[in-house]
């Protein structure tokens, strides 16, 4: 629970889950006894088990959740997260330097794809990684475990028979796959904030 006051009025955030609540017939079930013989009374109304961490903090103006999971649990962001249409999918289709089957995409695509999509298609990465070197190209796909080829037109074929792979190539283009400077493992961020050191 985190509360908050703006302007005199109190916001509380509450995210509880299922587990959280305690039934009374969960502590009938469950008298306990401990180490040194204490035994713990029953007890005769149900409750909550607060957790001891914030889910949500309020500062300067904006409230900010600790993930995107327990922000949607609260409220629903559906209007917040857009996906792509299938007129964009096909606009996706046309960007310069990749070769790919729109078709197949929207034939295949769930959520997570059409994500995706719309974020790849606001930014440049494509652009900027096909002006690297044939050989840097091909090195970073296989790097990042990229299951996408290079064809002979010196374009990026995305995979788009099977939505696992497309997935993994455009979280790839969209720098969500990173491996780790001490042990070099491949990591999926969740978040593109950016550290300004």
């Amino acid at each position: 629970m985190a509360k908050i006051t703006v302007q005199n009025t109190d916001i509380s955030v509450v995210k509880y889950n299922e587990e959280d609540y305690i039934s009374l017939t969960d502590m009938a079930r469950s008298q306990l006894q401990d180490e040194h013989g204490n035994i713990f009374a029953k007890m005769n109304t149900s409750a909550f088990i607060v957790e001891d961490k914030i889910h949500a903090i309020y500062e300067n103006g904006k409230l900010y959740f600790q993930s995107y999971t327990i922000a949607n649990q609260i409220f629903s962001l559906i209007d917040f997260v857009t996906e792509a249409t299938n007129t964009e999918i096909e606009s996706f289709g046309e960007i310069k330097g990749i070769d790919v089957n729109a078709e197949n995409i929207k034939h295949i695509a769930n959520i997570k794809t059409r994500r995706l999509i719309k974020l790849l298609s606001s930014t440049n990465n494509i652009a900027t990684f096909m002006r690297k070197t044939f050989r840097t190209k091909t090195s970073l796909l296989k790097k990042y475990g990229i299951n996408a080829q290079i064809n002979g037109n010196n374009e990026l074929v995305l995979p788009t028979n099977n939505v696992v792979e497309l997935n993994r190539t455009l979280e790839f283009l969209n720098e969500d796959i990173f491996r780790g400077i001490i042990t070099d493992s491949l990591y999926h961020s969740n978040s593109k904030k950016k550290d300004n050191r």
